[in-house]
């Protein structure tokens, strides 16, 4: 028997059913491998990036010590000595050294609509400058115009004395003639700032220790590794000392955003038309559409119509196969 009957309705060679198995069986696994290859993808990228985080530093996290102090004790280097004189950094806890009062950074934008834009960035100029004594400073200005002929936006950033934080949003928020847009935030950076104390007490520490080492290191080996350290050492306190900086001059000095807008009331109306503007507008718009058009026919053409091909291929085969059978029964 060549063939096989279907359901008592269609008859199929049994080359071409075999042919047809062992196609939908290839392609079962094609799309399996296909299926776990992706699924799996993400987390062995973060399963690698997991461990190149936690190589070396298991080993070491439950001592209370960094990997370059392990480094250094496996060397021969001791470190007792550094986390008797700062164990604070070591523990994690806040010791006699944090500030009595709290260090808060206090920020701010606002918006402003003002009849003379111009104007106004003059008296903020000179609202500025009499905190110049306690270190207020302009930081930066810059001014751009719509059109010709009108005021001009302006963006301002400045420094003020924390302590006249209000005083100043108070006075930029009178100069309005409009509504105005404020936005204020504040961040207690007091327990790092303690924490960077003490990280720096110990480092220093570590850098003295580190320093006699070298002094007396009897080979060459010992004062390379123990230089190596001392590099590591001081490029640690120069960042640290570069945050602390950063923090109490925050703190000291507010940062204030400004935008000045012109008072849409206050300002001419714009009676100019380029016509010759908006036809080279419109050929720009005509172009991007036709270079989208056509990205989107060669996408279609090398991605999409293969595949629409094979399917149309299958499907008008299958029918016709079908309607070869039934014209058969029918003869």
């Amino acid at each position: 028997m060549s063939e096989y009957n279907l359901f008592n309705r269609w008859s199929i060679k049994k080359k071409n059913l075999w042919w047809i198995v062992g196609g939908s069986f290839v392609g079962i696994v094609i799309l399996a491998v296909l299926f776990i290859i992706f699924a799996a993808f993400p987390f062995m990228g973060s399963a690698n990036y997991a461990n190149e985080e936690n190589y070396g530093y298991d080993s070491v996290a439950n001592m209370g010590i960094s990997f370059d102090e392990a480094e250094s004790m496996e060397k021969g280097f001791d470190v007792s000595d550094d986390m008797a004189a700062s164990p604070q950094a070591y523990n994690g806890e806040i010791t006699d050294t944090a500030f009595s009062e709290r260090m808060i950074i206090r920020e701010g934008n606002i918006t402003i609509p003002v009849e003379s834009t111009r104007n106004s960035r003059d008296a903020i100029e000179a609202l500025v400058a009499s905190f110049a004594d306690q270190g207020a400073y302009v930081v930066s200005s810059n001014e751009y115009a719509y059109y010709e002929d009108s005021e001009p936006n302006i963006n301002m950033i400045i420094r003020i004395p924390v302590d006249q934080f209000e005083f100043v949003m108070d006075e930029l928020a009178e100069m309005a003639v409009g509504n105005v847009t404020m936005n204020t935030w504040s961040d207690d950076v007091s327990e790092e700032y303690s924490d960077l104390e003490n990280r720096l007490t110990s480092l220093e520490a570590a850098r003295l220790r580190l320093l006699d080492i070298m002094e007396n290191a009897d080979t060459t080996e010992d004062l390379l590794a123990a230089e190596q350290q001392l590099t590591y050492r001081e490029s640690e306190i120069e960042s640290i000392k570069g945050r602390m900086k950063y923090l109490s001059e925050s703190s000291d000095l507010s940062r204030v955003s400004l935008y000045l807008e012109p008072y849409i009331l206050s300002q001419p109306i714009d009676t100019k038309w380029a016509p010759l503007e908006t036809i080279r507008y419109a050929f720009e718009e005509l172009l991007d559409s036709i270079q989208g058009f056509a990205d989107w026919f060669i996408v279609f053409v090398i991605a999409t119509l293969p595949w629409l091909i094979v399917i149309g291929v299958v499907i008008w085969l299958v029918t016709r196969r079908v309607k070869k059978k039934r014209k058969q029964k029918a003869e």
